[in-house]
């Protein structure tokens, strides 16, 4: 088990990207994220041509600031709790260099470990898109990749990312719990109809509740790990250019 020192110095630049017809949620989460000074700007990155989810994404995790240790990217479809962004910030100071961060958990794997209540942290080899922290160093690397080495015609954005993840030998931290909630195909979950049945919903802390009340240290040094192996299909989408990652 390895001691882990909380860094010191952590800064957070974020993007949203979202579609036009969203817009009215993306309102809702800005007015939740602002810090109620006007001091954080947050980049909007619209796909107002419906060029698809890996370009819009592309864009949006370019918008990083280059004084920032880590860059978030959200989706227009999130529910998200109280004091995120400074939660994360406090959060990203017990995470590896060099290691991504997801802060929604979906699979039955993560709503089992959360129930249990003994860590605020899962390490993973992949991860789902709608709210990912990537380090600012990394950025430019993991988008050069994928331009180079992987066909457009894959178009999951979360696939592309951890694709290159993988090949550089990084690991994904998801927070334990969930800091966001994806409400964009199930709208139920706001209003609990619809019979939607959702490992997800269970592992959020709530739009009502706040990062304040997470202990971040607990677990991280002998994080539950969950490895799927990529699927032979998602591999298929490599083009001749297999140069190393990193």
């Amino acid at each position: 088990m390895r001691k882990i020192q909380p860094v010191e110095e952590v800064s957070l630049s974020l993007a949203i990207m979202a579609i036009p017809e969203r817009l009215s949620n993306v309102t809702e989460m800005m007015g939740k994220l602002d810090d109620g000074k006007g001091g954080r700007h947050i980049p909007l990155v619209l796909d107002g041509h419906h060029d698809g989810i890996w370009q819009t994404a592309r864009r949006a995790w370019l918008k990083y600031h280059p004084d920032a240790t880590h860059h978030l990217v959200l989706q227009d479809d999130l529910l998200l709790c109280e004091e995120l962004l400074e939660g994360v910030e406090k959060a990203l100071r017990y995470v590896p260099s060099g290691d991504f961060v997801s802060l929604f958990g979906t699979s039955k794997r993560v709503r089992d470990i959360h129930l249990k209540g003994q860590t605020s942290w899962i390490k993973a080899k992949d991860f789902s898109g709608q709210a990912v922290i990537i380090p600012t160093e990394a950025i430019p690397k993991m988008v050069d990749w994928i331009d180079r080495c992987v066909r457009p015609d894959l178009d999951k954005d979360d696939v592309k990312m951890y694709m290159w993840m993988q090949r550089a030998d990084r690991w994904c931290w998801i927070t334990c719990p969930s800091l966001v909630e994806h409400i964009g195909a199930y709208k139920s979950t706001r209003k609990g109809i619809g019979g939607v049945n959702r490992d997800s919903h269970e592992t959020f802390i709530g739009e009502h509740k706040s990062t304040s009340e997470i202990d971040w240290s607990l677990g991280v040094e002998d994080p539950p790990t969950i490895v799927s192996p990529m699927p032979h299909d998602n591999w298929a989408y490599l083009g001749a250019e297999k140069e190393p990652a990193v």
